[in-house]
């Protein structure tokens, strides 16, 4: 890859065809910048995909609000991306605070039967699906 790089680079250098240390300059710091986020990166061999662990079915009242619940990443490496899909209203999921896995928060708005949600994490090696079954039962007032 550095060699690519490098041969972009001179190829850039004797298309252009200025003889500027201004240019010159440039297409050597961006060589340079290059190659070292490519020696700072870890090799994909060292990366393994998030892992969630299917949850627990969730039961939720409408208009409480959730706290924060962590799903469980066995799998490692930064989260980049959480997403959701079947969720009910109301109810989010991000990417944790610290990197490491999704969370589900938020207040429900609409009662729900038990449904499957799907929850994608995402990190630089790969994509785990979770089924989250999830219910939100009507608002009950006591007197």
């Amino acid at each position: 890859m550095k060699v690519f790089l490098l041969i972009i680079g001179l190829m850039l250098s004797s298309i252009l065809l200025v003889d500027s240390d201004l240019t010159k300059d440039y297409i050597l710091t961006f060589m340079r910048d290059e190659c070292e986020q490519l020696n700072n990166q870890k090799p994909l061999d060292s990366l393994v995909a998030t892992e969630l662990s299917d949850s627990e079915a969730l039961v939720f009242t409408r208009y409480s609000r959730i706290k924060k619940i962590r799903l469980q990443n066995s799998g490692g490496q930064r989260v980049i991306k959480c997403e959701a899909y079947r969720f009910p209203a109301g109810i989010v999921v991000t990417v944790s605070a610290d990197g490491r896995t999704c969370e589900i928060t938020g207040m429900p708005t609409t009662p729900q039967a038990q449904i499957e949600a799907y929850t994608v994490a995402t990190n630089q090696r790969g994509s785990s699906l979770v089924i989250v079954p999830i219910s939100v039962n009507a608002l009950v007032l006591m007197e």
